[in-house]
């Protein structure tokens, strides 16, 4: 029997790289596709919500029940409820279970985001779960770092949710620009860090803190949304959740351990993704030096110490030493760029305030009378060329007479 050499096994050390190295490696082949969703074949296991027509979705008391059957657009012979009303301009996202379009609403012409669920509600229990959502939504006070919510409805065996339209996420910022300065690194991490504070003071737990979560608005903010994993702790902390993006993911939820300091480890890794460039893993030993104080140096990136140990302080692997978000706020170097990033957001309101003015009082009335003043000279030439056409048919007319009465009048 031939003999056959071996196999042999290199360890071979793996190092953390940057999101600007990989993408040059791949600059031929664009943004890479996302995974695609596995699911069994749904009826084969589950029995199928039927229910089909459009019909709202809330949890609050005196919400509006009637915007469907009291739209004068929508009729159940001509098609969906979402066609009939809605008109998509772009769409903005899509994830593993969801799509994000830009709508504009064709009853008040108003710009929104409209979130619909892929795929179809796959019984009553599955249907609880999605809506849940909503709840989450409405539970919530409103705020500037929260994303604001409008309304929900169901329809086709789909959950839409209507938000307010922002310009793009945090995602986005961080595939094409790779070096941020700090302090534009300190305004978005102090907006997502109100926003999370505002979060666990309604007893809520996002569990999905990552860029694609997070939305630049158009004032500028930072903004948190998509509240699909959600924890309510007001009666306890629950030992079954569904865990969101295994690259921002706090150790403990391994151990089934879920309380707020989850969301600060994954704004701590969002931190250090924004400061350093990270290509974070998804898994492997990488993954687990991450999340054992194993940390990349970032001595020659030029951040501030500051900084740098509030991301330490942020990844804590001890969940029990983390700090909360009022700490965090509370921290010198927050509250001090806190104050600031309120002043350049005051000042920039009133900027657009005053720019929203001169286009009501200064700009329409300006448009409106170079309108008028248009039409009126293409009404005077139009005036001047009758008049100069009835000028020659004068002339003429007068050289004609004077053809004729001409021999009448010679002697």
């Amino acid at each position: 029997m031939a003999s056959y050499p071996l196999p042999v096994f290199y360890d071979l050390e793996q190092t953390l790289s940057t999101k600007k190295e990989r993408k040059s490696m791949f600059s031929n082949y664009g943004r890479p596709p996302k995974a695609p969703v596995r699911s069994a074949p749904v009826r084969r296991i589950y029995s199928v919500y039927k229910d089909e027509a459009p019909k709202p979705v809330s949890f609050r008391e005196g919400s509006d029940q009637s915007f469907i059957t009291g739209s004068p657009l929508y009729s159940s012979k001509k098609g969906t409820y979402f066609e009939q009303c809605y008109e998509i301009e772009s769409r903005l996202g899509e994830g593993d279970f969801g799509e994000v379009f830009k709508v504009v609403s064709k009853e008040n012409g108003k710009h929104y985001a409209c979130k619909r669920n892929i795929l179809k509600f796959r019984g009553e229990r599955d249907r609880t779960r999605r809506i849940q959502e909503v709840k989450n939504h409405e539970q919530l006070t409103p705020h500037v770092n929260i994303i604001k919510f409008y309304r929900a409805w169901e329809e086709n065996n789909q959950l839409y949710l209507l938000t307010e339209v922002c310009k793009q996420s945090l995602a986005d910022i961080l595939y094409n620009t790779h070096e941020f300065p700090e302090n534009q690194i300190w305004a978005y991490f102090i907006d997502i860090l109100q926003g999370l504070d505002h979060l666990h003071l309604h007893k809520c737990i996002h569990m999905d803190v990552k860029p694609e979560n997070i939305f630049i608005g158009l004032d500028g903010r930072c903004k948190l949304g998509d509240f699909g994993l959600v924890i309510d702790f007001s009666n306890g902390y629950p030992t079954e959740a569904l865990d969101g993006d295994s690259k921002y993911l706090a150790p403990e939820c391994l151990q089934r351990v879920y309380t707020p300091a989850a969301d600060i480890f994954s704004l701590g890794i969002v931190l250090l993704e924004m400061a350093t460039d990270l290509d974070l893993p998804k898994r492997g030993p990488l993954w687990h030096e991450l999340r054992t104080g194993h940390i990349p140096s970032m001595e020659g990136r030029g951040l501030s110490l500051e900084l740098r140990s509030t991301i330490k302080w942020l990844m804590e692997p001890d969940y029990r030493k983390r700090p909360t978000t009022t700490e965090v706020l509370n921290y010198k170097a927050v509250k001090r760029l806190s104050r600031k990033n309120n002043v350049i957001y005051f000042f920039r309101s009133k900027v657009q305030t005053f720019n929203s003015y001169i286009s009501k009082f200064f700009i329409l009335p300006f448009i409106f009378c170079s309108f008028i003043y248009v039409n009126l000279k293409k009404k005077l030439l139009n005036y001047e060329e009758k008049c100069y056409h009835y000028q020659r048919l004068d002339t003429q007319w007068l050289s004609w007479w004077t053809i004729l009465i001409s021999p009448m009048m010679s002697p």
